[in-house]
């Protein structure tokens, strides 16, 4: 799947996290991340969506030596 198909789960995951958490997609879309079929363009997508401010109540942080992005609930 790609991220216009998962757009609409984006505030749905974000429920469980509180304000001030870090996360990575993994960790936001746990059991579904098996239905992301190339991770690296999604997370590219994702990252571009979150800098162009489509998702508010998210910020970009930083990636870890994995090269996980990772991201924290602002809202």
């Amino acid at each position: 799947m790609d991220l216009e198909t998962f757009r609409p789960r984006v505030h749905e995951a974000l429920q469980a996290w509180n304000v001030g958490q870090q996360f990575t997609l993994k960790d936001l879309f746990e059991a579904q991340w098996g239905e992301v079929a190339q991770p690296t363009t999604f997370g590219q997508d994702f990252l571009a969506a979150v800098r162009r401010g489509e998702f508010p109540d998210i910020e970009e942080r930083h990636k870890d030596g994995a090269n996980h992005q990772w991201y924290r609930r602002i809202r």
